[in-house]
């Protein structure tokens, strides 16, 4: 990755770009990225968007079922997921790892995460660490499943600190579509857990404009600092 730009300002940019004007996109807990690219996204061509960025003061909503019913409507059009693992197929684990008969870890949990993954109008996954043991083949618990979730929208993007992927319907797996600046392609691919496809036409992931950066570290930095105060103190998206 440049020096020039963190790798969550790569990602957030990633996820920003497909949010689109006037559509109603949110993010739950535990998702610093996910908002600075909704907060981006709002800044520059979705003025018109609602965000729901879990605890924001601004953009948070009153109770959690609020968000249950908007998904249940119809009106939820993008969300974003991640989880301890996630496989080639989509599936989300946010249970436990090991055998679910004995785990090695159990994880608080997916709250309201299936109903929504099953919901929203489409979902882009994230997971801040690109290796093997995340990225796996099939993940241990099956917390959401990304095949029944296409039945209404689906996982559409999977985003890491390293690459894009993006979600192939009738074959419900990833097909690596770019890799972010400076990384070897190879590396990217080997650590992931499975052999993933890589798209013909694959590249280098169009990084942050200087526009996009300079956003970053200014008005959406000081928003996600409401919400994630240690994540913008660790200078992912700039310093002070």
């Amino acid at each position: 990755m440049s020096a020039a730009y963190s790798p969550a300002e790569q990602m957030a940019v990633v996820l920003a770009h497909d949010v689109r004007d006037w559509e109603t996109v949110g993010c739950g807990t535990h998702s610093p990225v996910p908002a600075a690219g909704l907060l981006l996204a709002l800044h520059t061509h979705a003025p018109h968007a609602t965000l729901i960025i879990d605890g924001h003061p601004e953009h948070s909503l009153a109770t959690p079922s609020d968000l249950h019913f908007i998904a249940q409507r119809g009106e939820l059009d993008l969300y974003h997921f991640s989880g301890i693992q996630i496989d080639r197929h989509g599936n989300l684990n946010m249970t436990l790892l090991g055998d679910p008969a004995n785990p090695k870890l159990r994880v608080p949990g997916a709250h309201g995460a299936p109903v929504l993954y099953y919901t929203a109008g489409r979902s882009n996954l994230f997971r801040m660490e690109h290796t093997r043991r995340s990225l796996v083949e099939r993940v241990d618990y099956v917390t959401c499943s990304g095949v029944e979730a296409c039945e209404h929208g689906g996982p559409k993007l999977l985003v890491t600190p390293n690459a894009v992927l993006r979600f192939d319907r009738e074959r419900a797996d990833f097909v690596l579509i770019s890799f972010h600046g400076g990384l070897d392609l190879d590396q990217v691919c080997a650590n992931i857990g499975w052999e993933v496809r890589v798209a013909p036409d694959v590249r280098e992931t169009e990084p942050p404009s200087p526009a996009e950066l300079r956003l970053l570290r200014t008005s959406v930095r000081e928003q996600v600092a409401l919400v994630y105060p240690d994540f913008v103190r660790q200078g992912h998206l700039g310093t002070s």
